[in-house]
């Protein structure tokens, strides 16, 4: 008879819910129907809850609401719980997303398994940097095109002295998008680490990272056209691109500019400057972000 009773009471809600009867009905945050559609949902409205508790300053009830959906399997839960303990440095953090994106890429969520092998690329957590663990899992990230998987996985082949399989990787990273991949391969051309070198491959690839808005890249393509590596000596080019590669306002690129302008005369500035000026004007999305 109770059971009947808490069914009827769990109707009349609802359906008072729906004709805009009773107070307080679409408040997420508590009451009862919130209750009723938690049990009735299962783990995805356990994960939007956890979400919108985030987005409202509440981590303690969102994580605890994203927790419940990852013991019922979510993925997606599993992979935000992952990211949440990322975010912090420890290491105790480091092995807690570790422990989840394990979770997740085991459940077959692409990206938590990219983001579980850069953690073992970089060595979060407690663990040391492992390419050859970390090889697995952005393996399979990678093959599922996701292009930051690519990336990294081109880099870890790289540290694995397997250079051939890195320029294809790196090469489909690049094309995807991944800039930071173009500006590797430039590297790996000119720096004579991994492959025998070619200043016009380099010279190209760093184009390439460059144009497409690697502040890195952005450098070295400054200082192949100041020097006349792979093209012609061109001072106003390279001051065209230490300034676009300054907008991030690293260190290296400080020192570039510092390094660079006592060589050019007024005539080599202005043209570069205005060079700059009309990239930037056309490439506003590609223009490097000042670095944290």
């Amino acid at each position: 008879m109770a059971g009947k009773t808490h069914v009827a009471v769990v109707a009349v809600i609802v359906v008072a819910c729906a004709a805009g009867l009773l107070q307080g009905c679409t408040d997420e945050r508590n009451g009862p129907v919130e209750a009723v559609k938690a049990e009735a949902g299962g783990p995805e409205v356990d994960y939007q809850a956890g979400l919108q508790a985030l987005g409202q300053g509440n981590q303690t009830e969102g994580i605890q609401r994203l927790e419940k959906a990852a013991q019922a399997g979510h993925a997606l839960a599993m992979l935000k719980l992952g990211d949440i303990r990322n975010a912090d440095a420890g290491d105790a953090d480091g092995d807690a997303a570790i422990a989840w994106y394990e979770k997740a890429a085991s459940a077959g969520n692409i990206e938590a398994t990219r983001k579980l092998g850069i953690a073992y690329a970089t060595g979060r957590g407690r663990n040391e940097p492992d390419p050859a663990k970390a090889l697995p899992p952005l393996e399979i990230a990678a093959k599922a095109s996701d292009p930051e998987a690519q990336l990294y996985l081109g880099q870890v082949l790289i540290a694995l002295t397997r250079y051939e399989e890195a320029i294809t990787w790196l090469t489909r990273a690049g094309e995807a998008g991944q800039a930071r991949a173009w500006y590797v391969l430039g590297e790996m051309y000119y720096q004579q680490q991994t492959v025998d070198q070619d200043i016009d491959k380099a010279f190209g690839y760093y184009g390439k990272g460059a144009e497409a808005g690697n502040n890195e890249a952005q450098l070295m393509y400054s200082f192949f056209y100041l020097t006349g590596r792979g093209t012609k000596k061109d001072k106003a080019e390279a001051y065209k691109w230490a300034l676009i590669a300054d907008q991030a306002s690293s260190p290296k690129s400080r020192g570039a500019l510092k390094y660079l302008e006592p060589k050019l005369s007024d005539n080599d500035k202005a043209d570069g400057q205005q060079r700059a000026d009309a990239w930037k004007a056309a490439n506003p999305t590609k223009v490097p972000k000042p670095t944290k």
